[in-house]
């Protein structure tokens, strides 16, 4: 009986910012725990420029999802986060297509802060689901203090101009402004 190793899926967003990122974290999973990594990148089009991924191909398995194309549902005024959720979302298809024609399907999949809808696949395939969030500690505990906070307080801080206190970070480390501007 042939012993094979656990398999992680990674999924990264359009854009070299969040495929460098990904690709690091999977040779971390390759090198020091000895897991088969499959890479899924979701990509807007052409993907020659992608040409310097050769270098990991004999460490990780990378599948280029077919492109997506979001000209007809965004306009010149969208912002480029609400291109990369709808590209992210037009992807789910494609990911569940390629997750299911794998041999062995994954243990866990690991998106990153745009893929958060495609974390349905992990409970439809029975995996473990992890968000991978590539930025600092400050960006990390604000985003998950904000939730927590009610609206009294967001009020309060509009009415004073005040600072709000996040309890994940040293006191005055910020300041946002009513607007949410930094």
């Amino acid at each position: 009986m042939k012993i094979t190793k656990p398999c992680v899926a990674l999924v990264a967003s359009p854009g070299m910012g969040h495929l460098i990122p990904i690709i690091e974290l999977g040779k971390r999973l390759v090198t020091c725990h000895e897991l088969d990594v499959t890479i899924f990148v979701v990509t807007s089009g052409d993907v020659s420029s992608l040409s310097q991924l050769a270098s990991c191909q004999n460490l990780l398995n990378i599948v280029f999802l077919p492109p997506v194309d979001i000209s007809g549902l965004v306009d010149s005024a969208t912002s480029i986060y609400t291109q990369l959720a709808i590209m992210m979302r037009l992807a789910l298809p494609s990911l569940q297509a390629a997750i299911s024609a794998m041999e062995s399907h994954p243990v866990a999949l690991i998106v990153d802060l745009f893929g958060t809808e495609l974390l349905v696949l992990g409970g439809e395939f029975k995996m473990l689901k992890y968000i991978f969030i590539t930025s600092n500690a400050w960006y990390l505990a604000l985003n998950t203090y904000v939730p927590t906070l009610d609206k009294n307080e967001l009020d309060k801080h509009v009415e004073n101009q005040g600072t709000i206190v996040d309890p994940g970070l040293p006191a005055g480390f910020y300041s946002m402004t009513p607007s949410g501007q930094f």
